[in-house]
């Protein structure tokens, strides 16, 4: 009896000392874990501040709207708290706080150049590309600094928990071996599940910052997704701005046969957007109430809605067939929505304001801004292919009496139907513009002078037949038709040419189209020469 007493204590024993062991050893390896798990995670969010902060900036420099620089205060504020954050860990040594502090003063220069391109764009002075792509290396720079200091912290988790796990052979002793297999299954293999986890995050969401446009951050998030979760298949929907339809934006096989189903999609088909949360489809169909889009991509699914700031701006569905999605796959998905979330919408606000930074509000036609860009890019097109470049210029006959007579909204609203009549009366490579007031201008390539009168014409006679609601009587309008090589040679003299054209025909009595008279021609290059300083000017 005493023996077995005595046995009984030495396995007790034994079991509480290899108990205490893996107790110590898992609480060390734990700490040691959430410690360098922090740092990077603080690391991750001033990298995510410090883009904010450039993300910000140039969208202001770029559109001059204040709204971009509510994100570059706010990553301001958020880059300062981690870095104080950062400097209060006393794991980084001082490696990290050199790292630390090189970050800090190339931030500072920055936020002290950022300061004064502001102010500058305040003042209505323009900023260089040569400027903004000064900012693009410092960026650069500084994620290269962040990633060395993201490796440091990953150094010490490694060292603590190699330590711990010493502890942990040297208290079990004879135990060892099985010690090892133990902590191998039970800790080591789920670390490295989670660093590659981590790693991974970081790479898509680094990504996500470079991504060009909208449509490409979709197909990352697809990709992102497929990878990330074996035998699956994804499929982003974007909600419009308008908000009345849900397209498939990313993910979707225009043959398969769901390309029909979502065709003519609205937000309320999808329950996750319907209800702004995720919602899972069941295999054996017990819900109360299914899903339209569900489904589409295997009999398991989730469909996890894109929110950014309370608004859900679209949807990601994620499923596979045969197997159901596990709960650390959902848990996947849910932080790839997150992140491509406001960086999606980031892109949106950004494609927005630069398209209403080219377009006319009243006619929605390109504006004078987009005519100078766009006719640079077929002037140039035009002179490479040796093809034709006509330009019409046209302007509403007696326009100042329609306002004076009805009225200002009245006058808005002939403009409007006017940019409507243009609009579908061209072809759906043609520029059309509002240049300025009630003058327009249409851009037609590989279209000779002839070709362009007669398009003229046409669009004189659509005017005429044109009705405006409350507006009494027929509207007119005047053409000018000029063309490259037969009038000019570059931009700036087509638009010239056409628009002494223009002026010939208000001369000769409006509601016709012109083009330019051999003395107009002339007139036209003795005024380049003059301005230039050429013959003409001392003639």
């Amino acid at each position: 009896m005493r023996r077995r007493t005595k046995v009984r204590v030495i396995i007790v024993a034994a079991v509480l000392v290899v108990a205490a062991a893996v107790w110590l050893g898992a609480k060390a390896q734990r700490s040691a874990g959430e410690a360098g798990a922090q740092t990077q995670r603080v690391a991750m969010e001033r990298l995510e501040a410090r883009l904010n902060v450039e993300t910000g900036l140039r969208g202001y420099l770029l559109t001059v709207r204040e709204r971009f620089l509510r994100p570059y205060f706010d990553g301001i504020s958020a880059y300062r708290a981690t870095t104080e954050e950062l400097r209060d860990d006393g794991g980084l040594g001082a490696s990290g706080l050199a790292i630390l502090a090189a970050q800090d003063r190339l931030t500072e220069k920055s936020l002290r150049e950022a300061r004064r391109a502001i102010a500058r764009r305040r003042a209505g002075d323009s900023v260089s590309i040569a400027w903004l792509d000064r900012g693009k290396e410092r960026m650069d720079r500084f994620r290269r600094a962040n990633a060395d200091l993201v490796a440091l912290a990953d150094r010490r988790r490694s060292d603590l928990e190699d330590r711990a796990t010493w502890i942990v052979l040297g208290i079990m002793g004879l135990l060892a071996l099985v010690s090892f297999a133990v902590a191998y299954l039970v800790i080591e293999r789920p670390a490295g599940r989670a660093e590659r986890r981590r790693a991974q995050d970081a790479e898509f969401a680094e990504t996500l910052q470079f991504a060009a446009d909208e449509q490409e951050a979709r197909g990352l998030l697809v990709a992102e997704l497929e990878r990330s979760i074996e035998g699956t298949a994804a499929i982003v929907f974007s909600r419009n701005n308008s908000e009345n339809r849900l397209e498939a934006a990313a993910g979707l096989d225009p043959d398969s046969p769901f390309a029909e189903r979502v065709q003519d999609a609205v937000p309320a088909s999808c329950l996750a957007v319907r209800r702004g949360q995720p919602f899972e489809r069941r295999e054996d169909g017990s819900r109360l109430l299914e899903c339209e889009l569900c489904g589409a991509v295997g009999a398991n699914s989730v469909c996890l809605p894109s929110l950014v700031g309370g608004e859900v701006i679209g949807s990601v569905l994620v499923g596979r067939d045969g197997k159901s999605l596990e709960r650390r796959e959902r848990r996947r998905i849910v932080v790839a929505v997150r992140a491509a979330a406001p960086v999606l919408a980031n892109l949106r606000n950004l494609a927005l304001a630069e398209t209403r930074a080219v377009t006319d509000a009243l006619t929605g036609l390109a504006n004078a801004r987009a005519t100078a860009q766009d006719l640079d890019r077929q002037v140039a097109f035009a002179l490479r292919s040796k093809t034709p470049l006509a330009a019409i210029m046209l302007d509403l006959d007696h326009f100042k009496r329609i306002n004076d007579t009805f009225g200002h909204q009245i006058g808005d609203e002939t403009l409007a139907a006017l940019g409507d009549v243009l609009r579908h009366s061209t072809r759906a490579g043609d520029f059309v513009a509002r240049y300025g007031g009630e003058e327009f201008v249409i851009l037609l390539q590989d279209t000779d002078t002839a070709a362009g009168v007669e398009v003229a014409e046409k669009l004189r006679e659509a005017i005429h037949q044109m009705h405006v609601p409350g507006l009494t009587g027929r509207v007119t309008a005047s053409f000018g038709v000029a063309s490259i090589p037969e009038h000019a040679a570059d931009g700036d003299s087509l638009l010239r040419a056409a628009d002494r054209a223009l002026y010939s025909a208000k001369n000769t009595g409006r509601n016709r189209v012109c083009v330019p008279a051999d003395s107009d021609l002339a007139g036209l290059g003795e005024s380049l020469a003059s301005a230039e300083g050429g013959p003409a000017a001392t003639a």
